[in-house]
């Protein structure tokens, strides 16, 4: 298994996670678990769209898990809670948290 951390702090801006879910997003169908930590608001805001973006869902996740560890920011960005994301089509999903 192959994991990739961005680095907290300065480095980690939006369009480095914006590149980062464009590259595996392709390959969505794939996927047995994804974990998405950071430590600002409007990337968990943007990780939820670019996976509400995807219509074909994922048939073989099984574990989702999207969090904000220890905001250094305060960051009033906006989550939306009333998103589909992958379609609504996970049907091997029995792991999910989400938090803020």
């Amino acid at each position: 298994m192959h994991l990739l951390y961005l680095a907290r702090g300065a480095l980690a801006r939006l369009p480095i996670v914006v590149r980062f879910l464009d590259l595996v997003l392709p390959h969505v169908a794939r996927w047995q678990k994804l974990f998405f930590n950071t430590s600002f608001r409007h990337h968990l805001s943007t990780a939820i769209h670019k996976l509400a973006s995807v219509e074909r869902g994922a048939p073989e996740l099984e574990s989702l898990e999207l969090h904000i560890l220890e905001p250094e920011t305060v960051d009033r960005t906006a989550i939306d809670n009333n998103v589909i994301i992958l379609g609504g089509n996970v049907p091997k999903l029995t792991e999910f948290a989400i938090s803020d």
